[in-house]
């Protein structure tokens, strides 16, 4: 095998594919992109995070809402029910 080979085959085995996944998930967003993720304003967002609702970090300047406490939040929120025709 040659070295391209090589290469191609190391980069498609099991262990590589799940790196590849593990490091393009995002575990993170900046306010900007929890908006556009979960499609509310920044003004909502701000509220949730200073009532307690959603927790965010900070890291130097910069707020972060990890991925999993936006999902936990959106799982959280009451499903729309069925209008019933009478």
């Amino acid at each position: 095998m040659d070295s391209g080979t090589t290469a191609m085959a190391r980069a498609c085995s099991p262990k590589h594919r799940r790196m590849d996944i593990l490091m393009t998930t995002q575990l993170a967003y900046t306010i900007a992109e929890a908006c556009a993720a979960a499609r509310v304003g920044r003004t909502i967002l701000y509220e949730l995070i200073r009532d307690g609702q959603l927790p965010a970090r900070k890291c130097g300047r910069r707020t972060v809402v990890l991925a999993d406490d936006l999902k936990r939040w959106i799982e959280g929120l009451p499903a729309v029910e069925p209008k019933t025709n009478k």
